[in-house]
């Protein structure tokens, strides 16, 4: 009973309303009474002959494993790696006398509080650039977040864990 209701009182999309009204002029056409019906309308497709040209070109869709899309899937300084995944790059950079991997920064101002202090999320649209490094970086990759433990200390990795957002 509660199915019948919900039935009743949901509201219809326009492919279930535009099959709706092709049921009812196949009838008027069955009937006789298509003078009644604009013939230019009724020989547009129907939405079964739509559904059935959509079912077709889903079968013809060929799909292509995201790993055979860059063959250097192991390459992670290649952007191209992981599609499935967000990656994230990270720079060996050269702090004081040891060389860390950490997250891209810029020095310390004097006067800069912990307030100050953002972390931003974006998406790189132009995937052919090439990575200009600054003049204390040595190395970069793009790893995924769970390949991050492996490149940052354990302290450092277990403060910016806090804010990543998992891909999973």
């Amino acid at each position: 009973m509660i199915t019948a209701i919900e039935e009743e009182n949901s509201l219809k999309s326009d492919h279930e309303i535009r099959a709706e009204q092709d049921r009812i002029n196949l009838e008027i056409m069955k009937t006789g009474e298509a003078d009644e019906l604009d013939l230019e309308e009724a020989s547009k497709q129907t939405a079964i002959e739509f559904e059935d040209s959509c079912l077709e070109e889903l079968k013809s869709f060929k799909t292509t494993h995201l790993d055979k899309v860059n063959p250097e899937v192991k390459d992670v300084k290649s952007i191209n790696r992981a599609l499935e995944r967000s990656l994230v790059l990270v720079v060996k950079q050269k702090l004081g006398t040891s060389e860390e991997w950490v997250f891209p920064h810029t020095p310390w101002q004097p006067g800069e509080t912990l307030r100050q202090v953002f972390f931003y999320k974006c998406q790189v649209r132009n995937k052919d650039g090439p990575i200009t490094p600054g003049t204390n970086i040595v190395d970069h990759q793009w790893l995924t977040q769970d390949e991050l433990d492996t490149r940052f200390k354990q302290s450092y990795a277990k403060s910016i864990s806090k804010f990543l957002v998992s891909d999973r």
